[in-house]
This record gives C-alpha cells, sequence and structure tokens, in this order.
C-alpha cells in the first residue's frame, strides 16, 4: 500500500486538488485497494478513494472496454454495469457499435429497474452536464421531456446499423 501511496496515487490526488474537469483510470487491479476488480469497475476504488477520500467531483471516463483485462475476464453486460456502479461517468467503447448498443440498451433497461444504478448514471449525467455548460457557452440541454421523446423516437438497431455499413 505504501508504494501504491507513493507512486501510482500521486498524479491523481494532484488532479484532484488543482480540480482537473476529466481523468481517466486504468483498468488495472491493485490488490492493496480492491483484490477482485480492476480500477475501472471498483466502487471501492472510484467512488470510496477517487470521490470519497481524494473529493474527485469531474467526470471520469473508462478506458476502453474492449480492452482485453476487461472483454477476457468481464461479460459485456457484467462490465458495463460494475463500471457504471463503480462510478465511471463515460464508457469508451471503440471497435464494435453493435456491442455499444447493446450495451447501451442493457444499462437502460437495468437503470429502470434498479433505483441504485438510476441514481449513478443521474449523477454521471449531472457531472457530464457541468462539463458541457463550462466548455460550450451556447449549451443549454435537453430537457428531460424533449430527450425522452428523443429517444423513443430513434431506431438504435437501424442507425447503428447505418453507421456500421458506413465504416
Amino acid at each position: 500500500m505504501a508504494g501504491l501511496r507513493a507512486v501510482e496515487l500521486p498524479p491523481f490526488v494532484q488532479a484532484c486538488r488543482n480540480q482537473i474537469e476529466t481523468l481517466m483510470p486504468a483498468h488495472v487491479l491493485y490488490r492493496a485497494l480492491d483484490s477482485e476488480l480492476p480500477a475501472t469497475l471498483s466502487a471501492k476504488i472510484m467512488t470510496e478513494l477517487l470521490r470519497g477520500e481524494l473529493g474527485y467531483d469531474g467526470v471520469v471516463f473508462s478506458d476502453a472496454m474492449e480492452m482485453k483485462a476487461i472483454s477476457d475476464n468481464y461479460g459485456e453486460e457484467e462490465a458495463a454495469a460494475l463500471c457504471a456502479r463503480a462510478g465511471i461517468d463515460v464508457l469508451l467503447y471503440s471497435h464494435h457499435l453493435p456491442r455499444v448498443m447493446h450495451v447501451l440498451e442493457f444499462l437502460v433497461a437495468r437503470a429502470e429497474r434498479d433505483l441504485a444504478l438510476r441514481d449513478r448514471v443521474e449523477e454521471s449525467y449531472e457531472r457530464i452536464l457541468k462539463l458541457k455548460r463550462q466548455y460550450l457557452k451556447s449549451f443549454t440541454g435537453v430537457r428531460e421531456e424533449e430527450l425522452v421523446q428523443r429517444l423513443s423516437r430513434l431506431d438504435h438497431k437501424r442507425v447503428a446499423d447505418e453507421i456500421h455499413g458506413s465504416l
């Protein structure tokens, strides 16, 4: 633990002290902090340490969720749920658009049934909205009613197929 606090944590402590707007932890297993889950999936690390002990309130991005540290050890749905519950605000996917759409639909359905997960997603939404307003001065956001209406009209599968077909 002493080595971890001396080497790996100082950049995050400094980032938190300087109120950096975003950061990205690695898919690394820090056994001294969480013997079971890599940092990106760990509530002990993301929520208790980063958000609690270090007081970080910025936006946290995952590293690519297709990386082998995640994809070889966790199912898509399990990894996405653990990530969201841990305190990651934005889950990054870069290789397979259909996978992204599947995970999005899974998280929406899960958050509709799981109030704790829904609360976490709403916290993330507020952090992301704050960041957008800070840098996009004309950004006013989208009212919840309009967002629900837009999402209900959107045919995710069709959009994913169109994008995938153009690659």
